[in-house]
């Protein structure tokens, strides 16, 4: 959402390559090197041998998010960047009507009716999928349209019970499913489902009209202020500081001490970790 807010302007600013170039730089790159860093880590562990280390190998590796799982989220943010220098081409005057369009497009037959038929058990085979409007998409949309539309009151209530709704949905729902099934039903689950469509839109509405309002208070201003500049830093390092945190200190990861506390610990961890690279040279462009 904040990529659709901040990068669908983007010609008003620079070129289509000044486009790329920072998308490589920014992202790309610290990607790569510390997928690498992650297949490093499995080869001092023993899970990897050199003999396996081939070129395909290391492609599969990296772009599959094998050595790093949680870098899955890498993958469809850069088929996002690829598709923002499009969207950008929209006229102006044209861009709320068809992200209006797109986003309701996609999320009727993309995650509404589909969620419906799984809900209700319905046999009903819907081949009907939009692709040029579905998926991660629709947030791009939304960050645009949310970020520039000034919605009345009535409209900011609506937007804010049904985000509400659809985080209860999700809770309560998967709850519900999971424990009579013995296991994780993820019915209500899903970045592209419709409950959490629904509170991701709420929270950015919440942070887009009264982020000002907190941001008044001098302790949140310095904190956001200080925090603004690790918080990318931090994805890519926790996977490397929360497992090594568990396993030497050996810390139960259902416990209440680690669920609450080790957060805050990890951010700060991760925080020291990234000051001390960038003074290292090219520090910065690894840890950006």
């Amino acid at each position: 959402m904040i990529s659709g807010a901040t990068l669908i302007d983007y010609p008003q600013r620079y070129d289509i390559k000044t486009y790329f170039c920072k998308r490589i730089s920014k992202t790309f790159l610290p990607f790569v090197v510390w997928s690498m860093a992650g297949l490093a880590k499995m080869i001092i562990r023993g899970q990897v041998t050199w003999e396996q280390v081939t070129p395909i190998f290391l492609f599969n590796g990296i772009f599959s998010a094998k050595f790093i799982s949680i870098y899955w989220f890498f993958m469809p943010l850069f088929a996002l960047y690829l598709s923002i220098p499009l969207l950008a081409s929209v006229r102006e005057e044209k861009k709320k009507f068809i992200f209006s369009y797109g986003l309701g497009i996609g999320f009727v037959f993309d995650a509404l009716i589909p969620l419906m038929i799984h809900a209700l058990s319905l046999p009903i085979d819907l081949p009907l999928h939009i692709d040029m409007f579905a998926g991660n998409l629709m947030f791009l949309f939304m960050g645009y349209l949310f970020s520039r539309e000034e919605f009345s009151k009535k409209t900011k209530m609506v937007i804010y019970m049904v985000a509400v709704v659809g985080f209860f949905v999700h809770l309560c729902g998967t709850y519900i499913l999971s424990m009579a099934a013995g296991n994780i039903i993820s019915t209500f689950k899903g970045y592209t489902n419709v409950p959490c469509l629904l509170y991701s839109a709420g929270i950015f509405l919440l942070i887009k009209e009264h982020g000002d309002l907190l941001m008044k208070n001098h302790l949140a201003h310095y904190v956001v202020q200080k925090m603004a500049g690790y918080t990318f830093a931090i994805y890519l390092l926790h996977p490397f500081v929360m497992p090594f945190m568990v396993n030497k200190f050996h810390i139960p990861v259902t416990s209440i001490f680690y669920r609450v506390l080790g957060p805050v610990i990890i951010i700060f961890i991760c925080i020291v970790i990234t000051k001390f690279i960038r003074y290292i040279p090219l520090g910065k462009r690894i840890l950006p």
